[in-house]
Parts: structure tokens; C-alpha cells; sequence
């Protein structure tokens, strides 16, 4: 039996439509700009590879990484529990979801590669990290296998 809370049936669809509502907010922005409209249908490979990178960057950043424990505490209790219910308790369980976490994410780097050159900036620099972290856990198994 799954641990449930009892208000489940209501945050989680009240993080849906604030979901949804924040990406239609981030189109309709984008949107405002000739240049969105023609350069989503002329997005490559490349850029396809850099906006996952940087997603991915994130999602791990806010699901496992140390500097980010203080974020994640805030929806915990003070023993470090799930709160049984409320906003909290649906915060707690999109932070630990790397499924759930990916998809803000991802609409926040997409947002922020079409948003203008400082966005492209921090994307590409979410990029970079993403890759010197898989480099570094290849580095770290073909040390483990060599040993």
C-alpha cells in the first residue's frame, strides 16, 4: 500500500495547472517574439542535445546534489520526513521524482534558451556541467574496473 496523504487528490492537480499554466505563460511570452516562433521548428540536433544536458544538469542538481539539501529541506519536516499532506508533501515528492523534476525543467531551460542571450548562457553553462559530470563518473568506473 502506497503511503499516500488523504489531500493527495487535490496538490497534485494543483501542480498540474500551475504547471500547465506556467508554460502556456512562458509561450504566450515567447511567443511575443517573431524570432520563438520560427526558431522552435529550426531547432537541430545540437540544440536539442544542449537543452537536455542542461536539464539534466538540473534535474540532478535539485534531486541529488549537496548544495541544493537546504532547497529540499524546506518541504520536509524537521526530522527530515515527507509532511503527511499538503503543498509541502507534493513539493517533497516532485523534488525526489526525477521524472516529475525533469519536466520543470525542462520548461525552464527551454524558456530560458529562447528568453535571450544571457538564457543561452546558463544553458550552455548547464550543458558544460552536465558533461564534465558524466566524464567524471566515466573516469571514476574505468578507475573502479582498472583497480
Amino acid at each position: 500500500m502506497t503511503d499516500y496523504p488523504q489531500d493527495h487528490h487535490i496538490w497534485n492537480p494543483l501542480a498540474i495547472f500551475f504547471f500547465v499554466l506556467l508554460t502556456g505563460g512562458a509561450f504566450y511570452w515567447l511567443s511575443q517574439d517573431r524570432w520563438f516562433v520560427s526558431s522552435l521548428y529550426a531547432l537541430g540536433f545540437l540544440d536539442l542535445f544542449v537543452i537536455s544536458l542542461a536539464a539534466f544538469r538540473l534535474v540532478r542538481l535539485f534531486t541529488y546534489d549537496k548544495i541544493m539539501q537546504f532547497f529540499r529541506n524546506w518541504f520536509l519536516n524537521r526530522d527530515g520526513s515527507k509532511p503527511a499532506k499538503g503543498i509541502r508533501r507534493t513539493a517533497a515528492e516532485l523534488l525526489e521524482c526525477i521524472w516529475c523534476t525533469g519536466t520543470w525543467a525542462a520548461l525552464l531551460v527551454l524558456s530560458m534558451y529562447f528568453a535571450g542571450t544571457f538564457g543561452v548562457f546558463v544553458v550552455y553553462l548547464l550543458a558544460i556541467s552536465a558533461l564534465a559530470t558524466v566524464f567524471a563518473n566515466i573516469s571514476k568506473m574505468i578507475t573502479r574496473i582498472g583497480a
